[in-house]
């Protein structure tokens, strides 16, 4: 190829170089300089096999579910609150929490992973009502208002539980980056001594998810990062291939039946901070006590799929929920567990938990190479493997299993040994005389 056609060729391919790169979508968070997204929309098949599971009931917090008919009585209970928390504040102090949001509008979209529909002026109107709607209603519940929000929710036919299980949802979240810069304003511009000084987002969400509290310079995105961050693990990532890793355990009745003693695990503190330290040694798998409501499922998936969109990040409630899900298969797995102080159940019948930890992965794509109870795993499956254990179930299980068994086996046991030493005795005394 001759210098000039090569020339040539290089200069048409620098322009259709161009012209890709100018077809090619660049996204918020790359023009904003921030690391990616932390608030994402699930996929459409995980949403098909696990309905009513990521779609907020009651109310809607930022712009993926916003304007949705069904959603529409809380709008008004909405502006309430926000009407209640300006009325305590300085004249103008609207007029600066909208332009902090205007000038901050990039950034903020750059946190949501999904394209958003809204244009400008709607999107900042709604990331200012729902920010202070957040504001008050997590105020009100840390000064102990209970009455006061049951009220305001009651005229809609609302309670404050629900409105909490919709505020932990993934597709239902507001940027801790946007409520703290309207936190900070209203605490400047208050006339309220109630608003003095005014806790912190990490302080006023753990109140109102009933959890351990984090450091206050703890980074945390939003409600649901500060749930997740809130259980701590204290499993390491292993290489599974290393250590003979088995995807799955034996389930609760089949691990009595291999002599695995299960036992409930206590701890000192919230429960937050324990519920993911089980263990497993000589033979004993120790378990946190863990409680199962009508939330639970939804708070579970919510955890996990959320895990799963964080690539970059570790997956320890995912691991906890694997855990769960080979132990707890049947309702007589239920059944074990709470005979043992395990599990503890507000649901109708051990067959609907059954059911939540049985389905609790369906649709998830999981990574083992983030699982955090590889070595618990391993060796659970490698003393199941092993004879006496399982012997020695057994025959717990058979002959021990009742006093009255008990006292049967032990009396043809001594019958057994006084026979064996009468016969001695007789064979002694007949050679000896």
């Amino acid at each position: 190829m001759s210098a000039l056609l090569y020339f040539s060729c290089r200069m048409e391919a620098d322009e259709i170089v161009s012209s890709i790169k100018n077809q090619l979508p660049v996204s918020l968070h790359q023009v904003a300089g921030l690391p990616g997204p932390s608030i994402f929309k699930v996929r459409s098949d995980l949403k098909k096999e696990n309905l009513g599971v990521f779609d907020p009931k009651v109310i809607s917090i930022g712009p993926y579910h916003h304007g949705k008919p069904s959603l529409a009585p809380m709008e008004t209970v909405k502006r309430r609150l926000v009407k209640q928390l300006l009325d305590r504040c300085v004249a103008g102090i609207l007029e600066r929490c909208v332009t902090t949001v205007l000038g901050a509008e990039v950034l903020v979209r750059a946190e949501y992973a999904a394209k958003i529909s809204q244009e400008r002026q709607e999107f900042v109107e709604l990331m200012v009502i729902d920010s202070f709607f957040l504001i008050e209603f997590m105020w009100l519940y840390h000064l102990g208002r209970i009455e006061h929000l049951a009220c305001e929710l009651s005229s809609v036919n609302c309670s404050i539980y629900l409105v909490v299980n919709d505020l932990v949802l993934i597709e239902n979240q507001i940027p801790f980056s946007v409520l703290n810069r309207l936190r900070l304003a209203i605490m400047n511009h208050h006339r309220d001594r109630l608003f003095d000084p005014l806790p912190s987002l990490i302080q006023l969400g753990s109140c109102i998810l009933k959890m351990a509290g984090l450091e206050v310079d703890t980074e945390i995105f939003h409600l649901l990062d500060l749930s997740h961050s809130s259980y701590k693990h204290v499993h390491n990532i292993s290489d599974f291939r290393h250590l003979g890793f088995s995807e799955n355990i034996p389930c609760a009745r089949e691990l009595q039946e291999a002599g695995v003693r299960l036992k409930k695990r206590g701890f000192v503190g919230h429960y937050t901070k324990n519920l993911l330290r089980a263990s497993f040694k000589n033979g004993t798998l120790e378990i946190p006590t863990f409680s199962v409501d009508e939330s639970t499922h939804s708070i579970f998936k919510n955890l996990v799929v959320y895990e799963q969109c964080r690539r970059d990040k570790e997956s320890p409630f995912t691991s906890y929920a694997l855990f769960l899900s080979n132990i707890v298969t049947t309702e007589e797995d239920v059944a074990i567990l709470r005979q043992h102080g395990i599990l503890r159940s507000k649901l109708g019948s051990d067959q609907e938990v059954a059911h939540i930890f049985s389905t609790i992965l369906k649709g998830v794509r999981l990574n083992y190479d983030r699982h955090h109870y590889v070595e618990l795993f391993a060796d659970v499956n490698k003393f199941c493997q092993s004879v006496l254990p399982r012997w020695r179930a057994a025959l717990v299980k058979d002959y021990f299993n009742n006093p009255w068994t008990s006292i049967s086996v032990l009396t043809a046991i001594l019958v057994l040994v006084f026979s064996g030493l009468q016969t001695i005795y007789t064979v002694l005394d007949h050679y000896g005389g």
